[in-house]
């Protein structure tokens, strides 16, 4: 706005100020927003792609939030990460961090996401054999059978189609 001065354009100078005051507004509802979500996104057994997705979505928040020029102390983040941890299956995990002051949040996200992978790999173990059987041995169990070129009959050239209709 200064750089109008010299030439006395309060047209000028009035638009830069709105131009300004808006950009400031949208920064202002973005930083909303992110926090909103931050705060709120919880890590239940419904969470889409479990603690996978957990940590993820978490972690785009914060970079993004870094990426506007705000910066969060890491213990905040340890609060609010440890905060939306509802599931039950991380209880113990987020008890252990929680008491221990060295533990940083990579390595509290580490420990959970070792957990949701063992968890998935014991859902996977234990699925009853039926299951695999009917997957693999679908494409098994249809018998196609096609006819070998050498029989010929169904070739274009031995068709009994009349080819002046066509």
């Amino acid at each position: 706005m200064e750089q109008h001065k010299k030439n006395k354009n309060g047209k000028k100078v009035y638009q830069d100020a709105k131009t300004y005051f808006r950009g400031a507004a949208v920064k202002d509802a973005i930083l909303i927003e992110n926090m909103d979500t931050l705060i709120n996104y919880k890590l239940t057994h419904t969470t889409p792609n479990g603690a996978k997705g957990y940590n993820n979505k978490f972690n785009d928040i914060v970079n993004s939030l870094e990426q506007q020029g705000h910066d969060l102390e890491p213990t905040v983040l340890k609060g609010i990460f440890f905060g939306n941890i509802k599931d039950k299956a991380y209880e113990h995990l987020k008890d252990q961090a929680a008491a221990s002051e060295t533990t940083t949040l990579a390595d509290i996200q580490a420990q959970i996401l070792r957990k949701y992978l063992s968890i998935q790999g014991e859902r996977c173990a234990g699925a009853p054999a039926y299951t695999h059987k009917r997957f693999v041995n679908a494409a098994l169990s249809k018998h196609v059978k096609f006819q070998s070129d050498d029989e010929g009959e169904n070739l274009p050239e031995n068709s009994n189609v009349d080819d002046r209709n066509w």
